[in-house]
């Protein structure tokens, strides 16, 4: 059984790629693809029809998205955009019922030896406040991102194991998510 996993952004992909290996389930990956956000799923559909990926030995369509404000809105938008052609799961960031998205799961599974490094973000936040009060602070991408370039150069290696708690009780929703549709 392989599966089609359709997600937003190259973040989601190079994290859910790193996940899915940890986990021991890339075999059953058919491909995994970021479409750069939720507004270009329906110029996707195409590339997700029953009959294309039936005969290409793709047997299910995923779809991992962030939650944003609103988990209902987003699986009807979701859904809208699909028209059609029903995914076999979706599974929203953080955990499938929260508001949020993928960079709020990223900030509770951050190593605890790396944790000085959002304490500096803090900081810095602090700083800029103190500076000005009206410089804009960065929000939490910046802030997640921030993290990830502290530790690593290499766009491609942020999402190394060794960066992120992969047996951390917050992945639980999305690991079970996983195992059931590709274990």
């Amino acid at each position: 059984m392989s599966a089609f996993i359709v997600v937003e952004g190259k973040e989601d992909e190079e994290f859910l790629n790193s996940y899915i290996r940890f986990l021991g389930l890339f075999d059953s990956v058919y491909s995994l693809r970021g479409i750069n956000g939720k507004d270009n799923l329906a110029g996707f559909r195409n590339e997700l029809s029953p009959k294309r990926l039936k005969r290409e030995g793709c047997s299910k369509v995923l779809i991992i998205f962030d939650a944003d404000s609103n988990c209902i809105e987003t699986v009807n938008i979701i859904e809208q955009n699909l028209a059609s052609i029903s995914p076999d799961g979706i599974f929203l960031f953080p955990d499938n019922e929260s508001e949020g998205m993928l960079e709020d799961l990223l900030e509770k599974i951050v190593r605890p030896e790396y944790e000085n490094i959002f304490e500096c973000f803090e900081q810095y936040k602090e700083c800029l406040s103190a500076k000005n009060s009206t410089y804009r602070h960065p929000d939490l991408k910046g802030k997640v991102f921030a993290y990830m370039d502290a530790l690593e150069k290499n766009r491609e290696q942020w999402f190394k194991q060794e960066y992120w708690d992969f047996d951390s009780s917050h992945l639980e929703p999305l690991k079970g998510f996983l195992e059931k549709h590709l274990g």
